[in-house]
């Protein structure tokens, strides 16, 4: 079986006082972690339990203060950001310095009473600016022309949270949004094209300034180009949450119920996937897959653990 080695890069960063909030990937190759004072870690994950369930809370009880680090090889950057409020956040970083934190959850509670869940930060003028993006939010990636690329899961397409009943359409129904650096809604995933639709956008891709979705429920590979033109790919695959692309080949983490080291390296034919091999994901620092995350950009495959920041490239 093929072997697909993952190199450590960098060991995470740590800061006092502190705890880890977020892991993602840039738009140039950067690791970029998001951090939160140490006694709100319990708050940027909470939950409210109801009478039909367990749901995620969309605000924590108070802004609190948050640091983001970009990590790349030659280089290492603190940003402190204003108090926000945000939870289960994403982050990212855009091509001129500014700092993106999206919250994957957003309430509607009336017209013009929502929360404005994308914060836009610019660390030399300590300004920020906040837009809603909708909630159920799975991804968010800046590419490299600035745009923000939003991914959501079934709650956000369907609507929860005010969404859909007794509020408007949720603003992800399409499952993948391009918006400008100001939140205004470039292109959305079109309903009436040969693909889709998107009922769960599993994992996304933005590389340069294009975006590749893996999507459920037809799990389809699809790429939308710098200009939102439209190919897809059937690929007989289900349940994975991260991919690479490199030409003609892609590289997906596993499948529904696959071990964690478990991964696809397939070929990009005309309309699907061929030469679909299954791989083991090895890490050369000798440790397992456990918990960790994978991100996906451009040709490389990133994994984020306990110790460090790791990457495999197709």
């Amino acid at each position: 079986m093929t072997r697909i080695a993952f190199q450590q890069v960098a060991a995470l960063p740590g800061h006092d006082g502190y705890a880890l909030a977020g892991r993602s990937v840039s738009s140039e190759g950067a690791a970029v972690f998001l951090f939160v004072e140490a006694d709100a870690a319990r708050d940027i994950q909470k939950r409210i339990a109801t009478g039909i369930g367990d749901f995620p809370g969309t605000r924590m009880p108070k802004p609190r203060r948050f640091r983001v680090t970009v990590l790349s090889e030659a280089s290492e950057t603190s940003v402190d950001l204003p108090p926000l409020d945000v939870t289960f956040p994403r982050v990212d970083v855009f091509p001129d310095g500014r700092i993106l934190v999206v919250a994957s959850r957003a309430r509607w509670r009336g017209k013009d009473d929502f929360d404005r869940n994308a914060f836009v930060v610019d660390p030399r003028t300590r300004t920020m600016q906040s837009f809603l993006v909708g909630d159920g939010v799975e991804d968010a990636f800046v590419d490299s022309r600035g745009r923000i690329w939003v991914s959501y899961f079934d709650e956000g397409v369907c609507g929860n949270f005010g969404w859909g009943d007794p509020g408007p359409e949720p603003v992800g129904a399409a499952g993948l949004n391009c918006f400008d650096d100001q939140g205004a809604l470039l292109w959305r995933f079109p309903a009436d094209c040969d693909f889709g639709p998107i009922d769960d956008c599993y994992a996304l891709n933005v590389c340069a300034d294009e975006a590749r979705v893996f999507a459920y429920s037809a799990f389809e590979l699809y790429r939308v180009s710098s200009r939102f033109e439209l190919t897809g790919w059937t690929t007989g695959l289900a349940g994975c949450h991260a991919f690479a692309v490199s030409g003609s080949h892609a590289l997906f983490t596993g499948q529904y119920d696959d071990p964690a080291d478990t991964g696809y390296l397939a070929e990009l034919t005309d309309g699907r996937l061929a030469n679909v091999e299954t791989v083991t994901f090895e890490l050369r620092n000798g440790g397992v897959f456990e918990s960790g995350r994978f991100v996906g950009r451009g040709d490389a495959l990133h994994y984020f653990d306990a110790q460090g920041w790791h990457r495999a490239r197709i």
